[in-house]
């Protein structure tokens, strides 16, 4: 049990580090349930001082995903699939649209999300089809016939040889289920099993993890019961406990904070003893800081333009920080919200004052042009790809119009988006772009899962189209860490699509490409740590929406969310909330993330109203 900044991923690579010295026929598995988890434990090790390269082939460091994948196509059989089954984290949605086209629901709302959430909640349990759909559908006819259209997607996926990422777990979990001798294979090639942010482990994981341990692997976890944010996939504040019952289990926990000030600390504190009120006073530091400030005005325009004042006074302002003394720049700086949407006029102000900043969203759309067009092509130069990924490809391709573009779509949908008919088109068409990407097809099949060369000669391809794309020589470096840290193929293409990248606001004329203010909801900066940390409240909207506070688990969910927006800070931490300083006195907002920063001590922060100036 490792609380904020006490060092789960430091101990985790020492333990690592420790068992590959004292025992030289360890193998480790080392899981986390994120890419960017997983690459920081990788960090960890690489720069730990007793890291030896000849301990590269006795460690696999990854997400839980590849790893089940790469079990998976090893015995892929034995649940119904051939070994090189297509990952389409889309799928679910394009078929269950098929599925239930032309049909009536006598009154029931948005069919399509109450079976895309029956499927959901099925693949990330251990239950069977007819109890969840009980707890999800209270019309009887209606549950049996959603219970018959998720029949016909499994079906349909399994003839067609194309999984989700959920799937991945599920029948990885049903595999070792059904056979103990691959229980058996994985523990022949892993001696020790280790798992980085053990909080997030979902129903599913918990379930692959626990027939593991049964099995003899020696098992080792850490993370923070209280930054539990996955809850929505299946994540429980009790997971440590159902670890902790396991006989011969030991527990450490780490208490004293190595990153933050005691302030912040303080706060923290407030925040978990609402959780759990025997751990309000665990974590502890000595490191001196400013008190946090909490900002009031009804008008979120307001808090954007603090929110840019600030930043002007702290940007080149020196600080000192664990016995170090630094410059703060805009890479030290972060503003996060609850939401994607909070940032839209944010991200039009910042644009309008020339701040360059990157933008972290959970949303697709606001992925980078350059991701998608690569995601693209790697996966038809995978498995043939779908109407989607040619579409994205083709329209950046010149020579080729609309008509030209349904055309040929087609013909691979006939052909079952086999390459020799669209070669013959090609050359008789004198279509150089479309020649070229055929000849970087056969080239990335050579490549035998080699991401890194992969990489380099998709993004040299793109940089030759006469159709430019934004962003190539950007994005480089993010995509050679991507691909250096991805084992083959299949993860490289999850990796990409994990969809947090970032986009980028560069001004015109920025000296210094490498400084950018980061944006980003709270999930996607989990991990990162900033020296000067903004977090701009909700409305009350949002939170009656998802009806935050009628469910004890939703607030502790929310109250999770906090304290991982307030623990990314290291020094400077500045709450937002969208309403006046009397309604914040008054206690007038009863439904947003304010009330838990108010249930804290007065004493651990400041507050100020944010007003117009009248000069």
């Amino acid at each position: 049990r490792g609380y904020h900044g006490t060092g789960k991923t430091e101990t985790l690579a020492a333990y690592i580090i420790k068992t590959l010295c004292r025992d030289d026929g360890s193998r480790i598995l080392a899981v986390s349930l994120t890419k960017r988890a997983a690459g920081n434990l990788s960090d960890k090790l690489i720069e730990h001082p007793n890291w030896e390269a000849a301990f590269d082939s006795r460690v696999v460091i990854g997400t839980i995903h590849s790893f089940s994948i790469r079990y998976l196509r090893r015995f892929a059989s034995g649940v119904g699939f051939a070994p090189d089954f297509e990952i389409d984290p889309d799928i679910n949605d394009e078929l269950l649209r098929k599925l239930i086209k032309g049909k009536s629901f006598n009154g029931i709302k948005k069919p399509i999300d109450v079976l895309k959430n029956f499927n959901r909640d099925y693949v990330r349990s251990t239950k069977e089809l007819d109890p969840i759909a009980k707890e999800l559908i209270e019309d009887r006819n209606y549950r049996k016939w959603a219970i018959r259209i998720l029949k016909k997607l499994k079906v349909w996926k399994r003839e067609n040889n194309v999984m989700d990422f959920d799937d991945t777990l599920f029948y990885f979990r049903r595999l070792l289920e059904k056979s103990p001798s691959i229980v058996k294979a994985v523990t022949r090639d892993f001696s020790h099993l280790v798992v980085d942010e053990f909080q997030d482990t979902t129903e599913v994981q918990w379930h692959i993890m626990r027939m593991l341990i049964d099995a003899g692997i020696c098992f080792f976890g850490a993370g923070d019961p209280f930054q539990t944010l996955n809850r929505y996939a299946g994540a429980i504040l009790e997971r440590f406990d159902q670890l902790e019952t396991i006989p011969g289990c030991r527990t450490f926990e780490l208490t004293e904070n190595h990153r933050t000030t005691k302030p912040i600390v303080a706060l923290a504190n407030g925040l978990i003893g609402q959780i759990s009120k025997n751990d309000s006073d665990k974590v502890w530091t000595e490191e001196p800081g400013p008190k946090p400030v909490v900002y009031f005005n009804s008008f979120l325009d307001m808090h954007h333009k603090t929110i840019l004042q600030l930043i002007r006074r702290h940007r080149n302002e020196k600080i000192t920080i664990s016995g170090m003394t630094k410059k703060l720049a805009l890479n030290n700086m972060a503003v996060l919200a609850r939401h994607d949407n909070d940032f839209e006029k944010l991200r039009n102000l910042l644009t309008k004052n020339k701040i360059p900043y990157v933008f972290y969203s959970k949303d697709s759309k606001n992925d980078p042009e350059v991701f998608t067009v690569v995601s693209a092509i790697l996966k038809i130069a995978l498995r043939g790809g779908d109407s989607k990924s040619w579409e994205t490809v083709l329209t950046r391709l010149s020579g080729i119009g609309v008509k030209k573009k349904e055309v040929i779509i087609e013909m691979l949908r006939a052909k079952n988006y086999q390459l020799k008919e669209l070669q013959r088109v090609a050359r008789g068409n004198y279509m150089h772009d479309l020649n070229n990407f055929i000849n970087l097809l056969h080239l990335i099949s050579g490549l035998k899962n080699d991401p890194v060369n992969a990489i380099q000669e998709i993004l040299k391809f793109i940089g030759q189209l006469k159709k430019k794309l934004k962003g190539v020589d950007e994005y480089l470096p993010t995509f050679n860490q991507i691909a250096f840290k991805s084992l083959d193929f299949d993860e490289l293409l999850m990796n990409l699509k994990e969809r947090s990248f970032g986009q980028r606001y560069v001004p015109k004329r920025h000296s210094n490409r490498d400084q950018f203010l980061t944006l980003g909801n709270i999930h996607q900066t989990k991990g990162l740590e900033f020296e000067v940390v903004f977090i701009l409240g909700s409305h009350d909207g949002y939170f009656q929406r998802h009806e935050t506070f009628q469910q004890k688990d939703k607030i502790q969910e929310e109250i999770s969310v906090m304290l991982t927006g307030v623990t990314r800070s290291r020094y400077y931490l500045y709450m937002l909330f969208p309403m006046t300083h009397e309604e914040w006195k008054a206690k007038s907002h009863q439904e947003n993330a304010s009330i838990f920063v108010r249930n804290c001590q007065s004493k651990l922060f400041k507050t100020y109203s944010v007003e117009l100036e009248t000069n």
